[in-house]
């Protein structure tokens, strides 16, 4: 199988140019083919039920074969096969750039050997976690494909400290998080110095005309922090782990002083450290026996309308820790509102008032019209004087931004309970 970040080992040693491996990429993606076109090539799957489950990947964040098992169109053995079919038709990005005349043979297996030598696990690394923890040996991947991802870059040689549990995290520039679910369920962050953030968005992005400021940087590490996940989530696949990942958010401090997780979850912390610099990675997880099994059919269906990422992930983060709740989407204009409606028909949506795209006002007539509970978020308050009277009298709730979480989820209590009575 192919070894992970390889093609960018390559680059960074001046093997190929940036050009070569974007071409041998692409060339490899062309040539691969999905496991729900295989399917219907190979007439296991009608195209019509391809698309529906491709639909449906973009309100579970499941693998295309997971999904298919789930739903009845494909058996599990039929998948395996699918999966076996899959990795022998894979090929091998080195087997590419030699044939491209990119790179000639002997060369490439100099590299692969120096490659393979580097990516040996770093195995002090266990002694920093917690011993009986239950993503203990997920733990050690993050921790080894964190510190090597680091080194990859000039004079950030990273080290690590002992993992501790934290009731909080303050921000001291820039907080980026992002959720891992299936085989495991937690959030992976990574809070960062200004100095250091704006170092390590240089490091990446070498390029002199570049206008470095906070929320460039911010875009910079958040896909610094998307290709740090992206590369565990690789190591795992490769485990056999089932995996869900969602794109980063990033928050820098002025918006997200301290994130103080949900009830119900806890941080886990591992101190960090460079030459002149102190940061921290970790994650945040359930804790145990904390959650309940429900049926899914007494579950709040939930769309997220706002166009604040702050606020879409702080409701996120709230609601995530409540049994009985599912989050079916999140929109950050009127018009993706709409979208999102039509396709995942939620029984309760959180709408903000102010949003782009068509007016708010048909949103929330035709919210109320498929009687759906609307909790509307306003930045101007809930006092009836600045509320329209249309909104006090369709909405179940009204609520003052930035919401009080506690008050959220009250209110979210008070739905669990009605539609309990109401059953």
């Amino acid at each position: 199988m192919e070894p992970k970040f390889f093609g960018q080992f390559l680059l960074e040693n001046g093997a190929i140019t940036t050009e070569q491996l974007k071409n041998a990429l692409q060339y490899q993606q062309k040539l691969t083919v999905k496991i729900g076109e295989l399917a219907v090539n190979k007439g296991i799957l009608e195209q019509k039920d391809a698309k529906f489950i491709n639909l449906e990947q973009r309100r579970t964040d499941k693998l295309f074969g997971e999904l298919a098992v789930e739903l009845g169109f494909l058996t599990q053995e039929q998948l395996n096969k699918l999966i076996i079919i899959h990795q022998n038709n894979h090929i091998f990005l080195g087997q590419i750039l030699i044939d491209k005349g990119y790179i000639d043979s002997k060369k490439l297996s100099e590299f692969l050997d120096e490659f393979h030598r580097q990516q040996k696990p770093i195995e002090n690394l266990k002694n920093l976690i917690p011993s009986k923890h239950k993503y203990f040996d997920e733990l050690f991947t993050i921790l080894d494909t964190t510190v090597k991802l680091f080194r990859r870059m000039p004079n950030l040689t990273l080290k690590l400290g002992q993992g501790t549990y934290k009731e909080s995290i303050d921000n001291l520039f820039l907080f980026s998080v992002v959720d891992f679910s299936n085989s495991i369920d937690f959030k992976y962050f990574i809070v960062l110095p200004k100095e250091l953030a704006y170092g390590i968005a240089e490091k990446l992005y070498k390029d002199d005309k570049i206008i470095y400021d906070n929320e460039t940087v911010s875009d910079f590490v958040r896909e610094m922090t998307n290709i740090i996940c992206g590369n565990i989530t690789s190591q795992l696949l490769e485990l056999g782990y089932k995996l869900n990942i969602k794109s980063p958010n990033s928050f820098l401090k002025d918006k997200m002083e301290k994130y103080v997780p949900p009830s119900g979850y806890k941080i886990l912390e591992f101190p960090a450290k460079i030459p002149s610099y102190e940061f921290s990675i970790g994650i945040i997880e359930q804790m145990q026996n904390s959650a309940t099994v429900s049926d899914d059919n007494e579950k709040l269906r939930v769309l997220i309308a706002d166009d604040s990422e702050l606020s879409r992930f702080q409701i996120t983060d709230l609601l995530d820790s409540m049994n009985d709740v599912e989050i079916v989407g999140s929109a950050k204009s009127s018009d993706e509102t709409l979208e999102l409606f039509e396709e995942f028909n939620p029984n309760v949506v959180i709408l903000d008032l102010i949003m782009p795209g068509v007016p708010i006002d048909e949103i929330f007539d035709r919210l109320i019209q498929k009687s759906v509970k609307v909790i509307i978020l306003s930045g101007l308050g809930n006092s009836p004087d600045v509320i329209s009277e249309k909104y006090r009298k369709g909405a179940y709730k009204i609520m003052a931004k930035p919401f009080n979480p506690e008050l959220m989820k009250k209110v979210f209590d008070e739905l669990l309970k009605k539609e309990t009575t109401d059953d």
